[in-house]
């Protein structure tokens, strides 16, 4: 999907999880491969944490990025381009230095429970994140995204000046 599609798609979903409604449309017919990823939200690939420091990491453009790779010893820098979602994992679209968007699922980064709006303040619009060694893989959804199991892969370099400022750095250790 080009940006202008991701973006508008991430909306529908966003607008889907706000409503509670389910969030795989029937509208859209699934990749042909996508079955293969609908067993389990769990990704071997994408469950270990990096121990690389982010200055050792070697920037990565989202164009750049290979579908079923790790991109080892590699970084991810983005923004957050749409407010985040959650459901089984916090969802946003990022974008990169480029202009060029993706889909993000950062797994374990809300406990269960926590509401929307706790959600958007911890991950607001326009918070500006470095990713260590990011996976791009297939999603659920059949769209290719970023997944991120161990939150100490995310590092957040900027917030918002209209952020609040009471939120604590997602890399600081959310259970």
């Amino acid at each position: 999907l080009g940006r202008e599609e991701t973006l508008a798609e991430f909306r529908r979903y966003l607008a889907a999880v706000e409503r509670h409604e389910p969030l795989l449309s029937s509208k859209a017919p699934p990749s042909p491969d996508a079955h293969l990823y609908k067993t389990a939200t769990r990704d071997a690939k994408a469950r270990v944490a990096s121990r690389r420091s982010l200055a050792l990491l070697a920037p990565i453009a989202i164009r750049d990025l290979v579908r079923g790779e790790v991109h080892d010893g590699r970084c991810l820098r983005v923004s957050l381009a749409t407010p985040a979602a959650r459901s089984t994992a916090v969802a946003f679209v990022a974008e990169d230095s480029a202009g060029d968007v993706v889909s993000v699922a950062l797994y374990g980064a809300a406990a269960d429970g926590t509401s929307l709006r706790d959600v958007q303040r911890r991950w607001p619009e326009g918070a500006k994140l470095a990713i260590k060694e990011p996976y791009f893989k297939l999603s659920n959804a059949g769209t290719l995204a970023v997944r991120v199991d161990a939150i100490k892969n995310v590092v957040v370099l900027e917030r918002p000046a209209d952020a609040d400022a009471d939120v604590a750095d997602a890399s600081a250790g959310l259970s």
